[in-house]
């Protein structure tokens, strides 16, 4: 519960990030060639559950990730946790500077 850092490590998997980077300029129209960040991401996070977490339970979370950017605006970043379908969701609240901060 509160605020947190180094809790989430987002980190690139190669292609496939490069191609998450590229998804997220044509939904922004903001065309692009970069790829996903090489660096490792840690954000600050801000849990908003009213327990603490604990991913051995299945129970759902969520979270509010607030990412530095050295390109552009810092930018926030919705993440919910659904142990029943072992995912992670992003809900609809996305701004285009997520963009930048995975861009090289």
């Amino acid at each position: 519960m509160g605020f947190t850092k180094g809790k989430i490590k987002i980190t690139t998997l190669g292609t496939q990030s490069d191609n998450l980077v590229k998804a997220l300029g044509e939904l922004f129209q903001i065309p692009t060639t970069d790829g996903f960040t090489k660096e490792v991401v840690l954000p600050n996070v801000f849990s908003s559950n009213k327990v603490n977490v604990d991913l051995s339970k299945k129970t759902a979370y969520s979270f509010k990730l607030f990412l530095e950017n050295k390109k552009a605006e810092p930018a926030e970043l919705f993440l919910m946790w659904i142990p029943i379908n072992t995912r992670l969701n992003f809900p609809k609240k996305i701004h285009h500077s997520v963009l930048d901060l995975y861009r090289l």
